[in-house]
């Protein structure tokens, strides 16, 4: 159970550092309330009126390519190399238009771990058993949010709001602080370099293990692939915790079709339906607690 825990934490936390290298929240509809940019901006230390983080933003998505650059393909596959704390791992992210996503870790002497969002569920199995379990409350929340094919050049709809609040020093360089709050309602911080213009880190909370923690994820080394640009390099770190890992990503192709990822096994759908068997009793007991009240 332990080796299993430390697999939950890992996946956990390469979801969101991946997510938030190109994927850090769920594709909201077009219909939802749109950005509203904060009336008034803060003023810098310097006395000096900080840039608006729509322009920040804005800014980012040009560099990395726009919309233009990520609607010319329809699937992403990266695979990397993971080292850290809890040892090294192979992983493989595969994106699909709109929102679906698949996860594969595969520690070095450990159990695989591939965890899936389909567009309308999310599941991981774990090792050669097949054992599936349903991803519920904060862990789906994380990796749903990881889950949105166009990343950033989305922000428009993937942020309630955002907010310059003012700088910061990340390796060296100087940045400016944008505080973000998600459409599923988490909050953030994300550091854009005042120089380049990318986004270089962000700061997001992490459930491990029953708990949140604050962690810190660097994107480094931006390189081009096609039209976009993606970082090669991300650096993870969970504050107050040993847990600590550096990803390398080895390719990053498009056009790859791996959509056998997302098929239902017969142990994937019977979790399903349990999931809804369990929601819709809930749902009638409530029902059920309401008439009696209103009786």
């Amino acid at each position: 159970m332990a080796q299993q825990h430390s697999i939950w934490t890992w996946s956990a936390l390469i979801s969101t550092a991946i997510g938030a290298s190109a994927a850090a929240t769920h594709a909201s509809s077009q219909t939802e309330t749109q950005l509203a940019e904060p009336a008034v901006e803060p003023a810098s230390p310097e006395g000096e009126a900080l840039p608006s983080a729509l322009d920040l933003f804005a800014r980012h998505a040009e560099l990395v390519g726009g919309e233009a650059g990520f609607e010319d393909h329809e699937t992403r596959i990266m695979t990397g190399v993971v080292r850290g704390s809890m040892g090294a791992s192979f992983m493989t992210a595969y994106y699909e238009k709109p929102n679906r996503m698949a996860l594969i870790m595969e520690p070095i002497g450990g159990d695989k771990l591939t965890r899936v969002f389909d567009g309308e569920f999310a599941w991981e199995v774990i090792g050669d058993s097949g054992e599936v379990s349903m991803l519920r409350g904060a862990e789906l929340l994380e990796f749903v949010e990881s889950s949105d094919f166009m990343g950033e050049v989305n922000y428009k709809n993937r942020y309630r709001t955002v907010q310059t609040i003012g700088t910061e020093e990340i390796d060296g360089r100087p940045t400016y602080r944008v505080a973000t709050e998600s459409r599923l309602g988490r909050r953030g911080l994300m550091f854009f370099d005042q120089e380049t213009g990318y986004l270089v880190a962000a700061l997001t909370p992490q459930l491990i293990q029953g708990q949140v923690f604050d962690m810190q994820t660097r994107l480094l080394d931006y390189q081009p692939v096609g039209d976009i640009e993606l970082p090669r390099k991300i650096m993870q770190t969970v504050l107050k915790t040993p847990f600590e890992s550096e990803i390398s990503i080895r390719s990053i192709e498009t056009g790859v079709d791996r959509s056998e990822l997302f098929e239902r096994s017969e142990a994937v759908q019977a979790a399903i339906d349990a999931a809804n068997a369990a929601m819709e009793a809930a749902r009638s007991s409530q029902e059920d607690a309401g008439a009696s009240d209103d009786g």
